[in-house]
């Protein structure tokens, strides 16, 4: 039986300013170090070495694996550490310029989040407020620079964006299709008919195509393209809650599609759209931002927002 190919899908970049996970090897770094300059600094705010071993060492006590029996650190903690500490405050810094606070309930809703994962409740308090701070910025600065349902729903009906939020109905010849495109015309609902005439297992959902890793119902134009050439003409210029004509696949089998109304999707597509937005807002705040970090550590590389080794 022929179904529909597994479309992988492809999503914006965001940075998240979690636990740093892996441990990397490219060197160590003493928890105790004699240096008394400052670890960073971010349009002239200072994070003090003091300050920052304190949250290096709430770190190492949250990941044991992170600190060597001798108590040396490994460098790339470090970095991580470094760079979740300068987005943040170039973060926070773009929300103040635009008049937006980081409320104690969105501080709340953070620490909510973070307490049920693993090592939070043994990280060093300084280090939990860190976090706490790191991730109630992260969701306000998406949340600001995001866009609203009024825009999502304007920018999704008129094509502006690549997202192909699709039903689909395969059948394996003709004839089946022919009678399948008839009863829509008709005005049976696209998802009834999928349920009843479809030979694809998207059938149980009423023909929702989606990504099968991620569960996600709307698929970006490029992976769309990898996973299924033929949709892209057939798509083309076909209205928001319209369908395709029926047409043939190269692997065999033929395909109606229905581009999904807006209010179907609308969750999705806001969020999907919203993170892109405020990806793009992030990024030209870190470009814009003068950040320097101790040699120690590496050097600030605002092309992709990491400290970096030297």
């Amino acid at each position: 039986m022929k179904k529909f190919r597994t479309i992988p899908r492809v999503t914006t970049r965001l940075m998240l300013l979690g636990l740093i996970g892996a441990l990397g090897t490219t060197g160590l770094l003493s928890a105790c170090s004699s240096v008394r300059t400052d670890a960073a600094e971010v349009n002239g705010e200072a994070l003090g070495r003091d300050t920052f071993e304190t949250l290096l060492d709430g770190y190492a006590d949250a990941v044991p694996t992170s600190r060597l029996s001798n108590g040396a650190v490994d460098i790339s903690i470090a970095r991580g550490l470094l760079t979740d500490w300068v987005t943040t405050r170039i973060l926070l810094a773009e929300l103040t310029a635009t008049g937006v606070k980081v409320a104690d309930t969105d501080l709340e809703a953070a620490r909510n989040v973070l307490e049920p994962q693993a090592g939070f409740s043994v990280a060093g308090p300084d280090t939990q407020d860190f976090y706490v701070l790191a991730t109630a910025v992260r969701t306000v600065f998406t949340r600001t620079f995001g866009i609203s349902a009024a825009q999502a729903r304007e920018i999704y009906e008129r094509g502006d964006s690549d997202l192909q939020c699709l039903r689909g109905i395969l059948t394996q010849d003709l004839d089946s299709i022919n009678a399948a495109a008839l009863r829509l015309t008709t005005g049976e609902n696209f998802a009834t008919v999928a349920a009843e005439v479809s030979t694809d297992s998207t059938k149980d959902n009423g023909g929702i195509l989606s990504d099968q890793q991620s569960g996600k119902e709307c698929l970006s134009l490029d992976s769309l393209a990898a996973g299924a050439p033929e949709f892209i003409d057939a798509l083309d210029g076909v209205a928001i809650g319209a369908n395709t004509a029926p047409f043939e696949l190269s692997s065999g089998g033929w395909v109606i599609l229905n581009r999904r109304p807006f209010d179907e999707v609308a969750d999705e597509v806001r969020d999907i759209l919203g993170t892109s937005s405020a990806d793009d807002a992030r990024i030209s705040a870190i470009i814009a931002s003068d950040v320097t970090v101790s040699s120690e550590y590496g050097r600030w590389d605002p092309t992709t927002g990491t400290v970096t080794a030297r």
